[in-house]
């Protein structure tokens, strides 16, 4: 695991990938008010080597109040609805809100590097 400039460790980012199905488009396609695109290939936001199901948003809906994610493994796919996680990084000059979902394993999304 790099460390930035600053000594606050910094995660790898997960490298799995996925696309929504077209049965999980539609599904997706038929929410309220999606609040920008929805999202068709996917990446996972957790760190590498992390425990459990992968996980990527994929569309905010309801004016951006309600977020949804694809969690997936080798044999299991589901669209889940899901707060986000309420961690703010205090130590960085700008608030920096982790944008993962409410409970997810290891570091927040400000910890895990954004581009490999």
């Amino acid at each position: 695991m790099p460390s930035s400039d600053d000594g606050v460790r910094v995660w790898d980012r997960c490298r799995a990938f996925a696309n929504l199905t077209c049965a999980e488009s539609t599904r997706l396609g038929a929410l309220p008010s999606a609040f920008g695109p929805i999202l068709h290939s996917l990446t996972c936001e957790l760190a590498a080597d992390h425990d459990g199901s992968h996980v990527a948003f994929t569309v905010a809906v309801d004016g951006g109040e309600r977020w949804w994610w694809l969690h997936w493994t080798a044999d299991l796919r589901r669209l889940v609805e899901a707060e986000a996680c309420d961690r703010t990084d205090d130590n960085s000059p700008e608030r920096d809100d982790c944008l993962l979902p409410k409970g997810h394993p290891g570091p927040h999304s400000f910890d895990i590097s954004a581009t490999r």
